[in-house]
């Protein structure tokens, strides 16, 4: 008898806890009905709207702007377990970064000294930045463009040995082949 009330109360037991989770998933479930939609992010334009037609392939991709999110869905250092050094907020940091490698890119064909001066810009900038392998080869390939070719082999020789297993590595050899 004592068996039969513990299988009763352990059976009483299962059934409240699953009609409990039932409960509570439709709840969960309901709450995120009326979940109000999130505000729009605003995206800054990027520094130059022309596209470059002709030019063989960008070294960075072409991307969306990069959003400018607001305060309150940055990230804070105390809400990552390893805050990263330095200053400025790292998301900001990089699509600037992104905005000067790109802006490049697009000004390589038309004004390639323009070009130059704004890897010239990043460099100083963001001397450790994410995008510095990028950086050199559109600096490299900017030199070719404006007749510097001396001056783009001795670069070339460098970014070899800083980047040995580049994936621009290709490209710049047949650029410079072809400017010979």
């Amino acid at each position: 008898m004592a068996l039969r009330r513990e299988g009763w109360l352990w059976g009483t037991v299962l059934a409240l806890s699953i009609a409990a989770g039932a409960i509570g998933a439709a709840r969960w479930m309901a709450r995120g009905e009326h979940a109000p939609a999130p505000s729009p992010l605003h995206v800054e334009e990027p520094l130059s709207s022309s596209r470059e037609e002709g030019h063989e392939q960008t070294i960075v991709p072409d991307l969306p702007p990069v959003p400018v999110l607001p305060p309150e869905l940055r990230a804070r250092p105390s809400d990552v377990e390893t805050a990263p050094s330095g200053d400025g907020d790292e998301i900001d940091r990089l699509g600037e970064e992104m905005r000067l490698v790109q802006e490049a890119q697009r000004a390589l064909d038309r004004e390639p000294a323009r070009a130059l001066d704004l890897l010239e810009r990043h460099r100083e900038r963001f001397p450790g930045g994410a995008l510095n392998e990028a950086r050199e080869a559109c600096t490299i390939e900017a030199m070719i463009a404006l007749g510097r070719r001396d001056a783009a082999e001795r670069r070339y020789l460098e970014f070899i040995v800083d980047f040995p297993r580049s994936s621009f590595r290709e490209r710049l050899e047949r650029r410079l082949r072809r400017e010979r």
